[in-house]
């Protein structure tokens, strides 16, 4: 069959994993963890998707673990944006651009949708799996 809203044939499940880490590698805009002016006394953290190359929006599970040690405990995250080739993390707890810096916070990250185009592999993500049609 033939997909209508995007002209091309079904699209394939598709799993894509990375990491987005403090020091903004994996991030949208190459910066790490930044103080909220929204939301005074959070962080926040625009992670990079877009050689996922999604078409439409994904289902993003995210979690943040200290590369520093086992004992640095990384505050919850939640999700404020998302969009086919980003999404935005803000700390749950209060939390400072700085701690997050200094318990060295990565954003583990998985995003699950439909994608029409050919899988391939890239760069910078840890998995990229195309499921059967």
């Amino acid at each position: 069959g033939i997909n209508a809203e995007y002209g091309g044939p079904p699209s394939c499940a598709l799993t894509c994993v990375g990491v987005a880490m403090w020091n903004g590698t994996g991030t949208y805009d190459s910066y790490g963890w930044r103080n909220s002016g929204d939301f005074p006394g959070k962080a926040w953290m625009d992670v990079d998707i877009r050689q996922c190359n999604f078409v439409s929006l994904p289902v993003i599970t995210s979690t943040v673990r200290s590369e520093e040690s086992a004992y640095a405990l990384c505050p919850t995250l939640t999700t404020r944006h998302l969009y086919t080739n980003s999404f935005t993390v803000y700390t749950y707890e209060d939390a400072t651009a700085a701690e997050m810096e200094s318990k060295k916070c990565n954003v583990h990250w998985s995003a699950f949708w439909l994608h029409v185009l050919k899988v391939v592999e890239i760069p910078n993500l840890l998995l990229l799996k195309r499921f059967d049609c």
